[in-house]
């Protein structure tokens, strides 16, 4: 009977290590897979912003590009003007 319980103990006990060992095991993984998902959001938030940033600066771009365009025009329009107010000049004198 001493030798029965005692075979019975071992076993529990040894049922009860391995329990302990499936379940810090799962919780390792699941440690693992909730640092794999605060990383995954916030590379995905980072991703958004630089996104934001990228979509702000190509605007930005296009305004300055049309501004530039505007002023060539301008600048243009100024030197006709230039010139024809010289060769008036040129003929009053």
């Amino acid at each position: 009977m001493t030798q029965e319980f005692d075979r019975l103990t071992t076993r529990l006990q040894n049922i009860w290590r391995d329990a302990k060992q499936v379940i810090s095991q799962r919780l390792h993984l699941r440690e693992g897979s909730d640092r794999r998902d605060r990383l995954t959001r916030r590379e995905e938030q980072r991703h958004q912003a630089l996104h934001q940033e990228m979509v702000a600066a190509d605007s930005s771009l296009t305004r300055a590009v049309e501004e530039l365009q505007t002023a060539q025009l301008e600048f243009q329009a100024l030197a006709e003007v230039t010139e024809k107010i010289e060769s008036l000049q040129a003929r009053i004198s």
